[in-house]
């Protein structure tokens, strides 16, 4: 069996239509265990690439998972999308070989509502292969 690993959740070849349309929609948190927080500053009105998500196998060729919002920031909004770059970290274990590997990963950027400052939040539900859902909590200082 293989292993899905990830950075903050995953992408590979993430099921990006459910992605976006879960970031569009929403939904209802299920049975997920908070994983991480993840705290990020980002300056009012401007747009912050804020969270990639990468699958991959032991073989380090991509895999495949679910990344959905579970709730939206009350403040501005989230815009998927997608990239190649390197994995930087794996978050089940501390020593990869597929760490530096280029991964197709999804995206997820965050603006806020034009003059707010403050703090804003959004969840992600992350789901590597077989393993129960996570949930990242992201909080924002917008400046």
């Amino acid at each position: 069996m293989d292993e899905l690993h990830g950075e903050r959740g995953l992408s590979a070849r993430t099921t990006f239509i459910a992605a976006i349309l879960s970031l569009a929609l929403g939904s209802l948190p299920v049975n997920g265990v908070i994983a991480e927080t993840h705290n990020i500053s980002v300056q009012s009105g401007q747009r912050k690439q804020v969270a990639s998500y990468a699958a991959w196998k032991r073989d380090c060729t991509p895999d495949s998972g679910i990344v959905k919002a579970v709730s939206k920031p009350q403040h501005g909004k989230l815009f998927p999308g997608n990239t190649v770059a390197a994995i930087k970290r794996n978050r089940f274990r501390s020593s990869d070989p597929c760490i530096g590997t280029p991964m197709k990963k999804f995206t997820i950027d965050y603006q806020s509502a034009a003059g707010y400052r403050g703090t804003d939040t959004f969840t992600v539900e992350a789901t590597f292969g077989k393993r129960a859902p996570e949930i990242d909590v992201y909080l924002i200082n917008v400046y």
